[in-house]
């Protein structure tokens, strides 16, 4: 995948495979997905974060957007929104660690403070 409309019919197609549903109520799952999100890895993050919420049944309670985010340097980024809590955005996320933030911090509501770039 080289290029946005790629990027985009791959995340409708994932999103569709699994049925996630947009709720109000759902945690939000963002990653940085602009240019240098893109050559730092946003694509495998975003396969990884979707496997994390096929892992963990969460279709319906868990969502994955993309989006270019204004801070630069930490790519690739994600901001975990939940839902009458404060966004936390953690930078230079791996798959690996991925699976760590969504376990600790998705699952069972404890940020990851050595990663944390803003809350």
């Amino acid at each position: 995948m080289k290029s946005w409309e790629e990027l985009n019919n791959r995340r409708d197609q994932e999103l569709s495979r699994i049925n996630l549903r947009r709720s109000e109520g759902a945690v939000k799952i963002i990653v940085g997905a602009g240019t240098r999100g893109i050559a730092a890895g946003a694509r495998a993050l975003t396969s990884a974060t979707l496997n994390e919420i096929l892992r963990n049944h969460l279709q319906g309670e868990a969502m994955v957007q993309l989006a270019a985010f204004d801070q630069e340097g930490h790519e690739p980024m994600v901001r975990i929104e939940q839902p009458g809590k404060d966004p936390v955005v953690y930078g230079n996320v791996t798959p690996e660690r991925m699976q760590r933030i969504f376990d600790e911090h998705v699952i069972k509501g404890e940020v990851v403070k050595e990663w944390i770039l803003a809350s």
